[in-house]
């Protein structure tokens, strides 16, 4: 059950509301927003233990990842149907070959999805770690409220 603060609650439900074709909320700490939230890189690092070597390993990775997220999808009265995710930095992992847009636009589509960000933000584009370092994930065509 989401006990975060009141007023960003509202802002959530509001935007979850409004019928939106994504329902992506960016946030710098889903702890605030009292979500249950998945630790993406442990359990996607737990799933493909021994299998890093495989070269199916960007098909074994997606398969893996999609189990993960189906399993945790969560329901709380003020946001309905939701996933929560933390830790995303694996999904950036060059020999993983993931679709990161791809994953939020699909994930975003029939549930709320919140992503916690810790790298850099702006509207309609996010940079895992930094604009200068890290690499760019476009948002264009997706729903989003970045809190």
């Amino acid at each position: 059950m989401a006990t975060g603060n009141h007023e960003q609650n509202h802002l959530i439900t509001s935007f979850l509301q409004e019928g939106r074709r994504h329902k992506l909320v960016i946030t710098g700490s889903l702890e605030e927003l009292g979500v249950e939230a998945i630790d993406v890189g442990f359990e996607l690092a737990r799933a493909l233990e021994g299998k890093e070597n495989s070269r199916r390993l960007p098909s074994i990775a997606e398969e893996a990842l999609k189990g993960i997220l189906d399993q945790h999808v969560q329901v709380s009265g003020p946001f309905g149907k939701y996933i929560a995710l933390t830790n995303l930095g694996i999904l950036f992992e060059p020999a993983l070959h993931l679709d990161v847009p791809g994953l939020l636009k699909r994930y975003a589509q029939n549930n709320a999805l919140f992503v916690e960000w810790a790298g850099e933000r702006e509207e309609g584009r996010l940079y895992f770690l930094s604009r200068e370092k890290g690499k760019a994930v476009s948002l264009e065509g997706v729903s989003h409220l970045n809190l």
